[in-house]
């Protein structure tokens, strides 16, 4: 098959799985609540957010897999290959035995966090069987990288699109059967083993002279993938203190119920990220193109109209969330839930921001100033841990998302959009005019609509979907004319008329 077909095939499969994330999600939250109850429930985010953290121990290494084995491809050295996998394989086989002592020892941590002796026994149990598989598969996350290296994101995406539908199936039976929280993850643990392990096969079936063995261990192959493995661990020690660790300040400075109310609004809140992170991708490889052709101001007419474009999508989409997802959160988990609004919101606003600049991300990766990109992630990530604590302390759960919030909104998106400014010789004021520009007449747009047809909508799907009916119609029939330029529109016609020419 050909590249360009791998990318297409593993580009529709990638777009299907978050569909299919979406959508279980959806059918799968309620259903989970409903048989763990709120506190259980909060017991579960704590231990699903601590084992992300196990993440953290690859120290960049799987990242570093995929950019070396596929440079290695690239320059038609396909021996080197076995050298970089091996290396990063037994590596990441001391990584996982200490996973696994450490689980026994982590398991003890839930007392800081909560009070019932019975939940706290259920956090240790499930820490340790979590930690356990983490650690047996730890080494075969390797082979990620390989099939991403080989363009074979097509078999990757199939897979965990059938580990996400088998274990959507069990947990409906595991739950059903009255198992609760360890068999929850019990079921998760076996999963995500049989995933790493058919990812490994897929790796051998798609690459013939791929080899694993302690002879082809390399120490200047290593060295090799260092410097860019470091630069991955750093962005996931970011990513875990500006994402992942809110659930256990709630936890400390709230209660367990809480963290079932805030990890609700948060997983929407990620979904929304997850969108625009998706949509955002092809991006990257469009702006490096006309990098390496030194066409900054090609770069720059991209940067604007995408801006554009983003901007656009983010102010719509997220002033939905803020309009009607009090609405949508009772009809989807119950009138107890609506407390989980305000702290959407307070998330979901300077994602607006943040969603909206994003091409700022790409141009600083594709202009290789990734390194401002990862030093910025550092700070925020640390600005976001403080904040949380210190406002966590003073307005416990509202605390904590403003801590969350802020730091997105002052680093993530006004400081990376200046530094990318910058690279390309562009007023940051300029660009942020034009943006504040497209956002007001956005919602000049959508606030009419709401205050004549939406502020009284009632609490049921059906309602929610007919006032986002007309909120589209309205938007996209009238937004096409007064939000875009005669240019962007010609621009907009030309690439759906090519489109379809292929």
């Amino acid at each position: 098959m050909s590249h360009s077909k791998l990318i297409i095939k593993g580009s529709a499969l990638s777009v299907l799985q978050f569909l299919l994330q979406v959508i279980v999600a959806f059918f799968m939250m309620p259903f989970i609540i409903r048989h763990l109850g709120k506190e259980l429930y909060g017991v579960w985010l704590l231990i699903a957010a601590f084992v992300g953290y196990y993440g953290l121990l690859d120290f960049g290494i799987s990242g570093a897999v995929m950019r070396y084995v596929s440079r290695s491809i690239g320059a038609k050295q396909r021996e080197w290959t076995k050298y970089y996998v091996s290396t990063a394989f037994f590596v990441l086989c001391a990584v996982g035995l200490i996973i696994i002592v450490i689980s026994f020892g982590a398991s003890f941590i839930g007392k800081a966090f909560i009070t019932s002796k019975e939940n706290i026994l259920l956090f240790k149990y499930s820490v340790i069987i979590a930690g356990c598989t983490v650690g047996l598969s730890f080494p075969l996350r390797v082979f990620d990288g390989v099939l991403n290296a080989n363009l074979r994101v097509d078999l990757k995406r199939g897979i965990e699109i059938g580990e996400l539908i088998v274990r959507t199936i069990l947990i409906v039976v595991i739950l059903g059967k009255g198992y609760g929280v360890l068999g929850l993850a019990a079921v998760s643990a076996l999963c995500m083993l049989a995933e790493f392990v058919a990812k490994t096969i897929a790796a051998f079936v798609s690459d013939h002279t791929l080899r694993i063995g302690i002879r082809y261990i390399s120490r200047d192959k290593a060295k090799e993938m260092q410097d860019f493995a470091f630069f991955n661990f750093i962005q996931s020690i970011a990513k875990i203190l500006s994402e992942k660790i809110d659930p256990y300040t709630v936890a400390y400075f709230a209660n367990i119920i809480a963290v079932t109310y805030y990890g609700v609004a948060l997983s929407l809140a990620n979904y929304f990220a997850e969108f625009f992170r998706a949509l955002l991708g092809i991006l990257l490889p469009v702006l490096s193109q006309k990098e390496g052709a030194k066409d900054i101001e090609g770069i720059r007419r991209v940067f604007l109209f995408v801006s554009k474009l983003t901007i656009i999508m983010a102010t719509f989409i997220g002033s939905m969330v803020v309009l009607y997802g009090k609405q949508f959160l009772v009809c989807w988990l119950g009138a107890p839930f609506s407390r989980s609004y305000i702290i959407m919101v307070i998330l979901i606003v300077p994602m607006i921001v943040a969603y909206g600049l994003f091409p700022s991300v790409f141009i600083l990766n594709s202009m290789e100033r990734h390194r401002i990109n990862t030093y910025l992630d550092i700070v925020q990530g640390i600005t976001n841990l403080f904040l949380s604590i210190i406002l966590g302390f003073l307005w416990k759960t509202i605390g904590i998302a403003l801590g969350t919030a802020i730091p997105l909104l002052m680093l993530g998106s006004f400081a990376k959009s200046h530094f990318a400014c910058k690279v390309i010789k562009l007023s940051a004021f300029d660009y942020w005019r034009k943006m504040l520009s497209i956002f007001l007449r956005c919602e000049f747009l959508i606030v009419p609509v709401w205050f004549v047809f939406g502020r009284q909508i009632g609490e049921s799907y059906m309602s929610i979907f007919r006032i986002i009916v007309i909120h589209t119609a309205f938007f996209a029939g009238i937004g096409y004319f007064f939000l875009l330029s005669k240019s962007d529109m010609k621009l907009i016609k030309q690439r759906v008329f090519a489109s379809i020419a292929r």
